[in-house]
């Protein structure tokens, strides 16, 4: 069983995919900041909360709303449609880790 802990140690999630979580630890991929941003994040975007799904070394971001719901910003105008990571502005880190319990 694989569990997300929260700050203070407390599971939040279990999930029994152990592949899955093996293979993402493994994966060699980085998984620290990105400009001063990590993955799940929330962030204010033109004076709304986001949080951030993903992030690209090239200094852009996908947002996703509460919900999990992917943002689309094709109304935006120009040069707003991928919000960089420079017009983000970080409310708060996440608080949680993927650990194993045995």
């Amino acid at each position: 069983m694989v569990y997300v802990l929260n700050q203070d140690g407390q599971p939040l999630m279990p999930t029994n995919r152990h592949g899955k979580v093996k293979h993402l630890l493994k994966s060699g991929k980085p998984t620290g900041k990105i400009k001063g941003f990590k993955k799940f994040d929330k962030v204010s975007y033109f004076g709304k909360e986001y949080i951030i799904k993903g992030r690209m070394s090239s200094g852009y971001a996908i947002l996703m709303d509460a919900d999990g719901n992917k943002i689309d910003f094709s109304d935006m105008p120009k040069g707003y449609k991928t919000p960089k990571l420079s017009n983000l502005k970080r409310i708060s880190a996440r608080r949680s880790v993927i650990t194993t319990i045995a």
